[in-house]
């Protein structure tokens, strides 16, 4: 996940991170990780992006 971080700074684009077994993320632009769910529960929402009204999404 670390080298997405950076990716996400070097390109200043959002990243959101979806995967069956590990940790989904969402990082802002800045590489700020603004939500992170480490479960692999199926039921459990995992990171949703902000609306894309929001400065963090430009």
């Amino acid at each position: 996940m670390g080298l997405a971080v950076l990716r996400t700074i070097e390109n200043r684009r959002a990243l959101l991170r979806s995967v069956n077994a590990g940790i989904s993320v969402y990082v802002d632009p800045a590489g700020r990780v603004l939500q992170r769910i480490d479960s692999t529960n199926p039921d459990e929402d995992g990171p949703s992006p902000p609306p894309a009204s929001s400065p963090r999404c430009r």
